[in-house]
């Protein structure tokens, strides 16, 4: 049986979270349906994901009902709600209507228009001749031309409570839920609060009544735009399966003692996730071509290079070899506070990468050396996989904490449109991003040198250091 309006109010009064995706056709929508996704939204994003157009306004009418009219066919529980797209409904009441019905007939159960005040009259003539309405708000895409661009809405005092009175005017003229669409967080809130119907967020935080995500940027198979927090996601997931393995008998390999190791290494890849946003911080921060931010990465592969062969030959010297870490990791976390605290300068970024890497280069000799010793031989192919696992978890979630910080500070911004539209950045904004992605990790590298400092000592080599002594004592 298939959800109706008066369902989704009932979830509504109840406080439970409303789930939408975008769907086009009916193997996804079947596939939605088994998932337990209880409204699919028809989008006119289909233009961009399924047709390749760089914006929505291409799709016609006729596209829409062919897309509906599969998705209805595909989906036999879900609420299908229909994007009327650009040009089918602004021109008047009566056209609006007429294309509303049309969406209705090929399968919809309701239809979503773009719009604030200036369609609240389009959305009375529609609820009042029985068609259910879902606004939306904030970012429209219809309107992309006159917004300049797909930047978030709302970030200024006037412009949040226009959209405040624009989100109300829609409630009134009798829409059933209304979509926010990149808008900050806290203004979502506001706006949630104030109404008395659902409201559907995407990019505007987590304070909205439901959540609504493009199906292609959640499968992230939509090559050109992915989803912010596609890598956080991504991360917590590879967290969760080291948690997952870390609870079962695999972690018998390694020694009580030393299992405070795998969360050394979770903390030190962490940090070097760095690396994976250093060149765009020096082409946006500093203006250097690609090619010369690429080059200006080698001070910390040297200074890398540099610690391991240096602690290699120290480490042979010493029975607890673990203090080596924990000053490597203090010498990077204070790097990375002067880089991320004093003013951008071209040679401070060389000289304290270069002394960053030193610091993690003193945990790459050590840190396998020590838990593989003490593992011992029977269970050395174990514990190199279960520090593999701790590497990749710790740069995953590295790089995801650390993207995600930085785009958080810069409106409307992923990775790739940093680079594609570098020219259109405030050079000081993304600076001052940047300079919190520093600050965090180095943090991280603090917590590593703590952790560092407390796992208990294990000898290495020790026959080789009793042969030593001996060889001592006779010489003496």
């Amino acid at each position: 049986m298939r959800h109706t309006l008066a369902h989704f109010a009932k979830l509504y009064r109840s406080g439970e979270r409303l789930v939408m995706l975008t769907c086009y056709d009916a193997s996804f929508a079947r596939l939605c349906d088994q998932a337990g996704v209880e409204i699919l939204l028809v989008g006119d994003s289909l233009g961009m994901v399924v047709q390749g157009h760089d914006s929505t306004l291409p799709v016609s009418l006729e596209q829409m009902e062919y897309h509906v009219a599969m998705v209805a066919r595909g989906a036999e529980r879900p609420l299908i709600v229909a994007d009327l797209p650009f040009a089918s409904y602004q021109a008047s009441v009566e056209q609006a209507f007429t294309s509303a019905a049309r969406l209705m007939v090929a399968g919809a159960q309701a239809v979503k228009l773009e719009g604030g005040r200036a369609m609240a009259d389009t959305v009375r003539f529609l609820v009042e001749r029985g068609i259910p309405v879902c606004g939306h708000v904030g970012l429209v895409p219809q309107s992309v031309h006159q917004l300049g661009g797909y930047r978030v809405q709302g970030r200024t005092e006037d412009s949040a409570r226009e959209l405040l009175e624009d989100a109300r005017a829609i409630q009134q003229a009798g829409a059933a839920m209304l979509v926010l669409e990149a808008i900050p967080a806290a203004l979502a809130k506001q706006v949630t609060e104030s109404l008395a119907i659902p409201t559907i967020g995407i990019g505007a935080g987590g304070n909205c009544s439901g959540q609504v995500l493009v199906l292609y940027d959640m499968l992230d198979i939509y090559p050109d735009r992915k989803a912010r927090f596609a890598l956080l996601i991504m991360g917590a997931l590879n967290v969760a399966f080291f948690f997952l393995v870390t609870r079962t008998d695999f972690i018998d390999v390694l020694p009580p003692s030393l299992r405070p190791f795998l969360g050394f290494y979770l903390l030190v890849y962490a940090g070097v996730a760095l690396v994976f946003f250093l060149p765009i911080y020096l082409q946006l921060g500093h203006r250097v071509s690609a090619q010369l931010s690429g080059l200006l990465l080698l001070p910390i592969t040297v200074g890398q290079v540099t610690a391991s062969l240096t602690v290699t030959r120290v480490v042979r010297r010493m029975r607890d070899p673990q203090r080596i870490p924990a000053i490597g990791m203090s010498l990077s976390s204070a790097a990375l506070l002067l880089l991320g605290l004093l003013p951008p300068h071209m040679g401070l970024v060389i000289g304290l990468g270069f002394v960053t890497g030193l610091g993690f280069g003193t945990v790459m000799a050590i840190n396998q050396v020590v838990v593989q010793t003490a593992a011992g031989r029977a269970r050395l192919g174990a514990v190199t996989a279960l520090n593999s696992l701790a590497r990749s978890t710790g740069g995953a979630v590295g790089a995801a904490l650390f993207g995600a910080l930085v785009f958080a500070i810069i409106p409307d911004a992923d990775r790739q449109s940093l680079l594609q539209r570098a020219s259109e950045y405030d050079v000081e904004l993304v600076v001052r991003a940047f300079h919190h992605g520093f600050l965090f990790i180095a943090a991280l590298a603090a917590l590593a040198a703590l952790t560092a400092s407390r796992i208990p000592r294990v000898t290495l080599w020790k026959q080789q250091v009793e042969n030593d002594e001996r060889r001592v004592m006779n010489d003496e």
